[in-house]
């Protein structure tokens, strides 16, 4: 089971695993191919966008404040506005 976990703190197997996993039960619930990906809680990588490439993503959000980590013209590195909890109108 996926476990929306900072992907920069896991190993190299659980962070392909979630990677994996996350996709194909989008693609199996959507019926569409899933090509990208919003990271969870913004957190990426050098690493992590190697492992996201692989496991077959074209593009991912990351949060600006996670981004000095990455190449900014990487499409798997693209910056995103992090929505929460808070931001609920409920």
């Amino acid at each position: 089971a996926c476990t929306h976990q900072f992907l920069t703190r896991i190993d190299d197997e659980v962070l392909r695993r979630e990677l994996v996993e996350s996709r194909s039960t989008c693609e199996e619930q959507l019926g569409e191919p899933c090509r990208s990906i919003a990271y969870p809680n913004g957190d990426v990588d050098g690493r992590v966008i190697e492992a996201t490439r692989a496991a077959g993503y074209i593009a991912g959000g990351a949060l600006p404040r996670m981004m000095q980590r990455t190449i900014h013209d990487d499409p798997l590195a693209w910056p995103r506005i992090g929505v929460y909890d808070r931001d609920a109108s409920w």
